[in-house]
């Protein structure tokens, strides 16, 4: 049987173009592992040159960050609360009770350098993928093209679950398509981890599931085979099951999934969200509008061209990878019906994108000379490495978060309220959290509240506050009345409002404001002010119009 399931995956992996015939581009094992080597080496140099110490760890990433530290301090996973996808975390968590630092900002640093790291890690896995479908030295560009891939190196540096979640969606997909009955079962079990670190995982199980009965569809034996896969993606599953409804009252994947599909399917007026046709038709908008934006810079160019081609010579092969794209896409889908405003939830298509775009790359290869192959490539190669550079160049500035985060800080010097200045203002609620390590466990000693993250129990200085329908200066500060706004920040940079311009040039017209804080006095080159109100001197003006 053994024979039999070798001989199946093998037709899988069969290709009758050159991509797998040409003896001109099989390289040993030894030179395969050097190449491998080169490509993880320059994927994390490039990661790291955009990597900054000084920059902490915001939104999503912080409650990763206190989940892991929450184990460390106390040595055991929490009982009262938990994260919806709490993987990473406990990944994390793991490496923190391996170190021993003094300071809160090196296990932040750690859990980013965890995620630069696996990203990197993932060109392994992604060269086996496009393994199953091209030679090796095609399969080396894939791993060359994950690597530098400029999305996923910006995504690494925020220390978030996506890097681990890519990795293990690589790895199980390369696994999967091995001639190994062994490596099949094993791919379910990562499908399992995966889905723990992310429950969009689900999804990837329903992705293999699939591709399990379109190799094996016509043996009856295979069947047990496939019962004996579900197991132990079950068994790996079912203790973090449990764990979450002892907290939550669902599992937080399944469950969460069912539910997201019944709130999307009612008449809104009964849960006042979205659903129905109206929900499909934001999807239909959204979903290729962001595609277009994450295929920008590097996909843009390959990925069109290598649709039309496996479009044009559909197998059994093409098969699996068409049904990999569409079933893996739908969590994406759902997000941006929602809609969630995040390129990110197509970040997880990336692996299979690099198997589509090696068909246009050999396509352009094969129309050039044999004896300018080598050179084409090189210069392929090339032009998508310094396009992700350009793009990183152009996205990440680091000294501008770095201007945030102080600016934050001064902000919660003291009590305030403020008006919410985004993005920036994500940096409010790791300005006043004590970075010394001694004094940061005191918190983890309280008493906790089910069901709430320990960050949702630390004291903040600052309160955001957002406030709607300002169309004009004097409806602002009524509105800041009402909300007891005590301060509010003028961001020159991300200011949607002309009245905020006005007062952030002529604050001396406004009597009832006093400025303190100009980051120009700072030298920063992000240009923010700090103005607090007076609202008696502001009611004496009114009055007196």
């Amino acid at each position: 049987m053994k024979r039999v399931v070798r001989i199946k995956i093998k037709m899988i992996n069969e290709n009758n173009s050159k991509h797998l015939e040409n003896e001109k581009y099989i390289f040993s094992n030894r030179k395969i592992f050097l190449l491998i080597s080169i490509i993880f080496t320059i994927s994390l140099l490039i990661r790291l040159n955009y990597y900054d110490y000084n920059i902490p760890l915001t939104l999503d990433s912080l409650n990763y960050f206190f989940y892991a530290m929450d184990i460390k301090i106390t040595g055991e996973i929490p009982i009262n609360y938990s994260l919806a996808n709490n993987g990473w975390a406990l990944f994390s968590s793991v490496f923190f009770s391996i170190f021993q630092f003094d300071n809160v900002n090196q296990y932040m640093q750690l859990q980013k350098i965890l995620s630069i790291v696996i990203s990197s890690l993932t060109v392994v896995p992604v060269y086996f993928l496009c393994k199953k479908y091209f030679n090796s030295a095609y399969s080396l560009i894939g791993a060359a093209i994950i690597g530098i891939e400029p999305h996923l190196v910006q995504n690494s540096l925020l220390g978030i679950s996506d890097s681990l979640y890519i990795f293990l969606v690589a790895s199980s997909l390369s696994l999967f398509l091995s001639s190994n009955q062994k490596m099949i079962y094993l791919s379910f079990g990562l499908v399992a981890l995966s889905t723990i670190v992310r429950s969009e995982g689900i999804f990837l199980f329903f992705t293999i599931s699939i591709m399990y009965f379109i190799i094996f569809r016509k043996s009856k034996k295979n069947i047990i085979k496939f019962i004996f896969a579900l197991v132990i993606f079950f068994v790996l599953l079912t203790p973090m099951i449990l764990y979450q409804n002892s907290i939550y009252g669902d599992d937080r994947m399944f469950g969460r999934a069912a539910q997201s599909i019944v709130t999307h399917t009612v008449d809104p007026y009964e849960t006042g969200n979205i659903s129905g046709i109206t929900f499909i038709l934001q999807g239909l908008e959204n979903f290729p509008k962001y595609l277009g934006w994450n295929m920008i810079p590097i996909w843009i160019i390959f990925i069109p061209v290598g649709i039309i081609l496996i479009l044009k010579n559909i197998n059994r092969r093409i098969g699996i990878l068409i049904t990999g794209l569409v079933v893996m896409s739908l969590p994406a889908f759902y997000a941006y019906s929602i809609p969630f405003q995040d390129g990110r939830y197509l970040f997880f298509l990336y692996p299979i994108f690099c198997v589509i775009s090696l068909f246009a790359f050999s396509k352009f290869v094969e129309l050039i000379p044999i004896k300018k192959n080598y050179f084409v490539i090189f210069l392929i190669l090339a032009g998508i490495g310094c396009l992700s550079i350009l793009y990183l160049n152009e996205k990440i500035d680091n000294e501008h978060e770095i201007e945030a985060f102080e600016i934050a800080k001064k902000l919660s010097e003291s009590q305030k309220n403020v008006n919410i200045y985004l993005p920036e203002n994500k940096y409010l609620e790791v300005a006043d959290i004590e970075f010394d390590l001694v004094h940061f466990k005191s918190d983890f000693l309280n008493e906790r509240i089910m069901g709430k993250s320990i960050i949702d129990l630390i004291h903040h200085n600052v309160t955001s506050i957002h406030i709607d329908n300002v169309v004009s200066h004097s409806k602002f500060m009524e509105l800041s009345k009402e909300n007891e706004i005590s301060h509010f920040i003028v961001d020159l940079e991300n200011n949607e409002n002309g009245f905020f311009t006005e007062i952030y040039h002529n604050e001396n017209d406004f009597p009832y404001i006093k400025k303190i804080f100009d980051s120009n006095n700072v030298g920063f080159n992000y240009k923010v002010k700090i103005f607090e109100i007076d609202y008696e001197i502001f009611d004496i003006q009114e009055s007196t119009q």
